[in-house]
């Protein structure tokens, strides 16, 4: 398509910006198979603060789904997030029945035996230490308190709808809030708490090591063992080439010690650092696979996930685009198995570069 916008510039983005706004902004499309998305937008939702929208339970809710950490919700049950894993954080004290009946009308082991129970958990937060910053109003070293948000999908319906919130992992202690339970002020401090901890998700985990750090992996060992001329480099430096320079600055810019997104992120320094480190050690190549990692989440069967949905259109296009690529230097796969070049990146990647890298094959047997 991008070949019928003109004028041209020199910068791809822009190019790509300048479709958008002239196909689906100035000419909106007729019918939803033209549309690149299944939720549109109707409406400019960037006030929803001024509007107040952000206090609506079912604006929380969507945006567990549609905001900024779509990967950190898992269905209770599934493989991201076993049963007992989930029974041993949630407080029992806590009447969960109750809090889910009254959304749904089915009991807490009703809907678990439906797969209709989810809750949102970010693990690279777990366990980790919190130092004293007056800047951010973080006053005494501590361990930080996960939030748990628990939600279910009531019959008939398309969107999950939030239960309850549990700040803390402590199944005898930790407090629990909700709609009926809780003051207005406490129950919208709870979203908040779970907003917050999603902007520190996705900036250290989801952006600064999935999006940065793996690009530089990659980056480094093409730059390493590709030659320059090698079709797999020209095609990694084109959407790489810049990640060194930005993620090395970033390292000292944004999550070093003299950085300032310690005085901005309510886990500090030690914090910022624990929550990379949990990053890592649970990453593997196999997270880069959209589709297995919804699956393992078992969120693939809801009505309502705009960022699976959407992005299953752009991940065809890619798949596509990259298999039409390599068809013109590689007929066979004997040809990508004899290519030395090709083997030593792949090993040099899953074995070497950063302590190698879970889940990535040492050689590469076919196209």
């Amino acid at each position: 398509y991008l070949v019928e916008v003109a004028p041209y510039t020199a910068d791809p983005y822009v190019n790509v910006s300048q479709y958008y706004r002239e196909t689906y902004v100035s000419n909106p499309p007729v019918g939803p198979e033209r549309r690149p998305w299944k939720y549109p937008r109707e409406q400019d939702d960037t006030n929803f603060m001024e509007t107040g929208r952000w206090l609506d339970d079912d604006f929380f809710s969507a945006m567990r789904l549609a905001g900024l950490c779509p990967l950190s919700t898992a269905r209770i049950g599934s493989r991201a997030l076993p049963v007992t894993t989930a029974l041993r954080m949630l407080n029992t004290r806590f009447d969960w029945n109750q809090a889910v009946r009254r959304v749904s009308g089915l009991s807490f082991r009703q809907a678990l035996l439906r797969k209709r129970l989810y809750m949102e958990y970010f693990p690279s937060l777990e366990n980790i230490d919190v130092e004293a910053n007056a800047r951010v109003q973080t006053y005494a070293n501590r361990t930080y308190d996960l939030p748990l948000a628990v939600f279910v999908l009531p019959r008939r319906e398309e969107l999950f709808r939030v239960v309850a919130i549990q700040i803390g992992t402590d199944k005898d202690s930790s407090t629990v809030y909700s709609p009926t339970t809780s003051s207005f002020f406490w129950w919208n401090y709870a979203k908040l708490y779970v907003g917050n901890a999603g902007v520190l998700a996705s900036q250290l985990q989801y952006h600064f090591h999935d999006a940065h750090m793996t690009g530089l992996r990659f980056s480094i060992a093409s730059r390493r063992q590709l030659p320059s001329s090698h079709p797999l480099r020209l095609l990694m430096d084109y959407h790489t080439s810049n990640v060194r320079e930005v993620t090395t600055k970033g390292l000292v810019s944004f999550v070093g010690p003299d950085g300032y997104l310690k005085d901005f992120f309510t886990i500090g320094l030690n914090g910022q650092g624990a929550a990379l480190r949990h990053a890592y050690q649970a990453w593997s190549y196999e997270k880069m696979d959209l589709e297995k990692e919804i699956r393992m989440r078992g969120v693939q069967n809801l009505p309502y996930h705009p960022y699976y949905h959407d992005s299953q259109k752009y991940i065809n296009i890619l798949h596509q685009y990259v298999e039409e690529y390599l068809k013109l230097y590689y007929c066979c796969d004997s040809q990508v198995q004899e290519d030395q070049a090709l083997q030593s990146w792949a090993g040099y990647i899953a074995n070497d570069i950063f302590g190698g890298q879970k889940g990535l094959p040492e050689s590469i047997n076919s196209l």
